[in-house]
């Protein structure tokens, strides 16, 4: 139902200054009475009524004024300090980055105790080494 007033208004939105334009410059338009200013001027207040009422529909600014009057005890208006917000965004960046920090230097200290548990090898063939390839339909594949 919405769709099709809607549509039906574009319509009309459209067509106005359509049937204008044709029949200002028809041939026979000497015959034709250019409208009067009164006459324009409500055309174009119907216009802007009809462009209001679709933008009223189409954003749901009616719909949110009536959730807000609904559920006005839920809310909550409270004046902003910008001091206040700024410290508790940077305190919050601050304290994810410290976590961060925290799980890169617990991998650091993995990954150098692992490397310190298996000594290099410098003759390892390809051949000796087996690798699991996700993409592939087998679930453990042997590179040789």
């Amino acid at each position: 139902m919405a769709i099709c007033a809607q549509s039906c208004s574009i319509f009309c939105f459209v067509s106005v200054p359509t049937v204008l334009i044709f029949s200002v410059s028809s041939p026979g338009a000497e015959s034709f009475i250019f409208p009067q200013q009164y006459t324009m001027m409500h055309w174009a207040g119907r216009i802007e009524q009809e462009i209001d009422r679709v933008l009223q529909l189409v954003s749901g600014a009616q719909q949110m004024k009536g959730i807000y009057s609904e559920k006005r005890n839920q809310f909550d208006i409270r004046k902003n300090s910008p001091k206040e917000l700024v410290e508790k965004v940077a305190s919050n960046i601050e304290k994810l980055l410290a976590k961060k920090r925290k799980a890169l230097e617990r991998l650091t200290r993995e990954a150098e105790k692992l490397q310190k548990e298996n000594p290099w090898k410098d003759n390892i063939k390809e051949s000796d080494i087996e690798y699991y390839d996700s993409k592939a339909e087998s679930e453990y594949v042997s590179a040789a």
